[in-house]
């Protein structure tokens, strides 16, 4: 799960989604009630790495 490369600053929806295992519209619902944060450029919403390695250890909730 861990592939997208550590060097990158920002992440796409779609990017997180693929390697969560997980359709991008669940992406957008947990950035939506507040469960990942993201930062919108222009019309794209990204996730920070910062983000991204707080998402990879564990600490979000996919059930709730």
């Amino acid at each position: 799960m861990n592939n997208i490369k550590s060097e990158k600053k920002l992440y796409t929806a779609q990017e997180v989604a693929d390697e969560l295992g997980v359709h991008i519209n669940t992406v957008y619902l947990f950035i939506k009630h507040g469960k990942m944060r993201a930062t919108k450029i222009g019309r794209k919403l990204y996730i920070t790495a910062k983000e991204w390695e707080r998402i990879i250890n564990g600490d979000i909730d996919q059930n709730s």
